[in-house]
């Protein structure tokens, strides 16, 4: 009997309501005439693209100076991302003259939107001794005396102490309270954060039509992350009528700003078709954007597209890499797909052992087919020892996972142990 293989078949995964903690340069930052074209409309993740482009000389003559007032454009819209680029000019004298309180003052504004290496720069710049002009980061209590004075942006770093338990006890109905005054007040991120809150029932009984209100709220001020999840929310039904086509418009608005989730379902959408005319090729290249920036389920697609030939010119060592690149990320279905072409030699060069090994990773997440496979390849002796027992085993776990073909061979190959 041959070895089963998984057919080649794309995942359409939904994933709603996540924060983005991508900080890495955007997909369409890999041309750069569409990412000036793209910055010079305003979109600030491209803003901020143009000025790492800048900083690095990568496909620009290099500027200080050019990269200084583009990560400034970016940063004043608040993408954190551009706000901790520009903290280090001002920290390092790049592009500007060198000013350690404007420093400390952008790193902050990136650290209370959650961005992490902005968090560490501040640490770090605190442990040096540089701090604001009060002489310290200020404390908790500095900024409930100028949030009850209905500052937003007070409010939403006392709501993110409570949230985060740093700066505060953690206090889930706290940063609720505070979030939500800082919401009514039109702050963005502070709406998009009681958008989950309600999702999730953090803080406040859970609610999804109240989540869908907040999240558009933000969504309609730009942010990427609201504007991703009101897409999923559409798509699913979750909170507000189902619709597809509305789905797909929200998807767009926040994949055009380089949200890696929103431009994998994007591709997803013009897979299958849903409020959208179907479209392989620009189902690929939205899972291609998407899979430039990490997102694993998005690498697996292209690889299978490569492997199947949908909406690319098919190519087995393109399909491979791209299975890869997701296997290493701990996606399943990639791993199982790694075995099969290391089994098969295609795309790759055939070596059983290693598709032994991919399979074995893949099993151990509960891959059904991976299961079967390594029951056969303990039976057969085909790049393991050969022992019923372990063949046994692993068919028995296939079998419990719904792969019926493994629970004939459980209960045979039990019979000759």
């Amino acid at each position: 009997m041959p070895l089963r293989v998984l057919k080649q078949t794309l995942i359409h995964k939904v994933i709603i309501l996540a924060l983005s903690s991508s900080l890495i340069m955007s997909a369409t930052a890999a041309n750069f005439e569409i990412t000036q074209v793209l910055a010079d409309k305003g979109v600030a993740d491209s803003q901020n693209d143009l000025g790492i482009m800048y900083a690095k000389g990568d496909r620009v003559i290099q500027s200080p100076t050019e990269a200084f007032e583009w990560f400034y454009k970016a940063a004043i819209q608040g993408n954190a991302a551009a706000q901790n680029n520009l903290a280090g000019n001002y920290y390092n004298g790049y592009g500007v003259l060198k000013d350690n309180a404007k420093a400390v003052e952008w790193f902050r504004k990136a650290a209370i939107q959650g961005y992490a290496p902005a968090q560490a720069n501040l640490r770090l710049l605190e442990s040096k001794g540089i701090r604001n002009s009060q002489n310290g980061v200020e404390s908790l209590s500095t900024y409930e005396k100028v949030a009850n004075q209905e500052d937003p942006s007070a409010q939403l770093r006392i709501g993110l102490a409570y949230s985060t338990g740093k700066g505060a006890r953690q206090d889930s109905a706290k940063a609720f309270e505070w979030l939500q005054k800082s919401a009514y007040q039109g702050e963005p991120h502070a709406q998009l954060l009681i958008g989950l809150m309600y999702d999730q029932g953090e803080g406040v009984k859970q609610d999804s039509a109240r989540a869908f209100e907040w999240l558009q709220k933000s969504a309609y001020q730009g942010n990427h992350t609201a504007q991703y999840n009101i897409g999923a929310m559409y798509s699913m039904g979750q909170g507000v009528k189902q619709d597809s086509a509305k789905a797909f418009e929200w998807y767009q608005k926040s994949a055009y700003q380089g949200y890696a989730l929103a431009q994998y379902s994007l591709g997803s959408v013009y897979y299958q078709g849903k409020g959208v005319q179907q479209n392989y090729t620009k189902a690929f290249e939205w899972y291609q954007k998407s899979a430039y920036q990490g997102e694993a389920t998005a690498q697996y697609n292209v690889g299978s597209m490569f492997d199947s030939g949908k909406g690319v010119q098919q190519n087995y060592t393109k399909a491979f890499e791209w299975y890869q690149k997701s296997a290493y990320q701990g996606e399943a279905n990639g791993q199982h797909n790694v075995g099969v072409a290391y089994l098969n030699g295609k795309g790759v060069r055939q070596d059983s052992k290693r598709a032994f090994e991919w399979f074995q990773k893949a099993a151990n997440q509960e891959q059904a087919i991976s299961q079967y496979n390594l029951g056969l390849m303990y039976y057969r002796g085909i790049g393991v020892t050969k022992s019923n027992r372990q063949a046994a085993e692993w068919f028995k776990k296939s079998c419990n996972n719904g792969e019926r073909g493994s629970c004939t061979l459980y209960k045979e190959v039990r019979q000759e142990i």
